[in-house]
């Protein structure tokens, strides 16, 4: 991500900039990837749900940080700052990253290049893991959580802005929707160790935040501001579910890269998707009317894939043995 950032920081024209943006997006994918599953290697099964939650309020927390810095920034600045700003984040980003994180426990097995059981190893396991209905159907949901909320973060300050509302005033919005979601993720954490799979913690979160995206489209600012409080405080619930039940779902530590690999391409679709294709149908119907309904349908694809998740039990707070629920996973599709 900082190569990438350095090749926008010199971009002679638009298409180096590009050429920047798709390295910053390697980098993301790497960083996605890595990190929730390093804390699903390290983490007690016990306290992977509040971890989890942790892990979820880097999306919201870093787009509250831009919301408040970076509109002032280019106003009474220039582009080169802000990307000089993100340089040095991403400087002390790798020397956080080289010190903080230790490398996997090694055992006793797999010093000596014994094997530490036959099915890790084993190819079958990797296929099994790719093949788990129940995983995509967890990268399902956050590819429609990422559809609207990414979508919604990247248009809504333009929505405003055509109102004739200032780009800083217009950009006050997305941070309160993310203030509010850095606290969902962290209570959510909490919610999902003490009542485990409890019907409500599924189906209401998504239904909410589904239905407040019509409401945007009254432009008024007390209503604008509320509803971008509630899609914060419903929002951050579903992230921390995904993120938590890659770990549960995968089949061994070794396949556990593979499974959180499946979330973050369900997670990677919905941010490509999103945003494109809210200003697609912007362009072509001259309003947003249209956008931002599609978000409420979106958002309801995201109310039927939490119900999956929620059916196949695999947050139950008696944990049902391994054999028995992987049976179930391999029989859940999303309804």
């Amino acid at each position: 991500m900082f190569v990438g950032v350095l090749c926008c920081f010199l971009a002679p024209d638009f298409t180096g900039y590009l050429i920047g943006r798709v390295v910053c997006g390697v980098g993301f994918g790497f960083v996605s990837v890595a990190a929730p599953s390093t804390i699903g290697s390290f983490v007690p099964p016990d306290m992977m749900s509040m971890a989890m939650g942790i892990w979820s309020t880097w999306v919201p927390f870093g787009s509250f940080v831009m919301f408040l810095v970076a509109p002032s920034l280019v106003v009474h600045g220039t582009f080169a700052s802000l990307h000089l700003l993100l340089l040095s984040v991403l400087a002390l980003d790798c020397i956080v990253y080289a010190v903080c994180i230790p490398p996997l426990p090694q055992t006793v097995e797999r010093k000596s290049g014994g094997r530490l059981d036959a099915s890790p190893r084993d190819n079958s396991m990797w296929v099994r893991q790719l093949k788990q209905p129940m995983m995509w159907c967890v990268a399902g949901a956050f590819a429609s959580f990422t559809f609207c909320f990414f979508a919604f973060n990247t248009w809504i300050s333009t929505y405003f802005v055509e109102s004739s509302m200032s780009l800083t005033a217009a950009a006050r919005i997305p941070l309160v929707a993310s203030l509010f979601t850095i606290m969902s993720n962290l209570y959510s954490g909490v919610l999902l160790k003490r009542v485990g799979n409890q019907l409500l913690l599924f189906l209401l979160p998504p239904l909410v935040m589904a239905l407040m995206w019509p409401l945007f489209m009254l432009k008024v600012t007390v209503v604008s501001y509320g509803c971008a409080a509630i899609v914060g405080a419903v929002g951050g619930v579903l992230p921390t579910i995904v993120f938590a039940a890659a770990p549960r779902l995968a089949l061994s530590k070794e396949t556990m890269g593979m499974a959180m690999s499946i979330v973050i391409v369900g997670e990677n679709t919905g941010i490509l998707v999103g945003p494109e294709l809210f200003g697609v149908m912007r362009g072509m119907t001259g309003h947003f009317v249209l956008p931002f309904w599609t978000l409420f349908a979106v958002g309801l694809f995201g109310v039927l894939f939490s119900l999956s998740i929620w059916r196949c039990r695999v947050f139950q707070l008696a944990p049902p043995h391994k054999e028995a629920l992987e049976a179930n996973l391999s029989n859940q599709l999303p309804h």
